[in-house]
């Protein structure tokens, strides 16, 4: 038995989830001001998910009018946060995401359960140009659990230039992945298939 995991996580979901919107917004080039509002709303709403069991129900609206009170007027006008506007329709959507079941289960995922018990050989692969799984904590938390395992085959790869899809990206957005003509990176193909093939020898 073997493992191959593609842009598996390797740290707490909720930190995941956390660098994966931190780095959408910052590739949006929105002004600083906006970027740093509505971090700070993201963040509390994960913090608020991580906390809570999922058996327990979620109220994340408060969270909303709390931290909308706490923005002056012209930001709120700009950002279009009055009731029924765009912005604000936005981070309704936002709010529904994030209380979905398996959203709330995923923020709450800590993977030291599972890989820190895995003693098979595994390959750990993830794309430089990631944004939505980052390939450095990721990677190195696979690495930490996998250790704590006592495992002492496995081989964790930093892949230059792909995205989350293993596709050959230029920015690693997620409005590229459909302009991409490559299903998947032919490299990553062949990475996959030598490793296999030594371990079924």
């Amino acid at each position: 038995a073997f493992m191959v995991s593609m842009a598996g996580i390797g740290i707490k979901g909720v930190d995941v989830i956390k660098k994966q919107n931190s780095s959408i917004l910052k590739k949006s080039n929105m002004p600083d001001d906006q970027y740093k509002a509505l971090i700070a709303l993201y963040f509390g709403l994960f913090d608020k998910v991580y906390a809570q069991d999922l058996n327990k129900n979620l109220d994340l609206k408060t969270n909303f009018i709390k931290w909308k009170s706490t923005l002056p007027k012209a930001l709120i006008d700009t950002m279009q946060l009055n009731e029924g506007q765009a912005g604000e329709e936005m981070i309704n959507s936002f709010i529904s995401t994030v209380s979905l079941p398996w959203m709330r289960y995923f923020i709450r995922y800590n993977p030291e359960t599972i890989i820190s018990k895995i003693k098979i050989p595994v390959l750990a692969i993830n794309g430089s140009k990631d944004i939505q799984v980052s390939a450095t904590e990721n990677l190195a938390g696979f690495e930490r659990l996998l250790k704590k395992a006592g495992n002492k085959d496995f081989k964790t790869q930093e892949l230059p230039g792909l995205n989350h899809l293993f596709q050959t990206a230029e920015t690693g957005n997620l409005d590229e992945y459909a302009r991409i003509d490559e299903t998947i990176s032919p490299a990553v193909l062949q990475i996959i298939t030598d490793w296999v093939k030594r371990q079924v020898k």
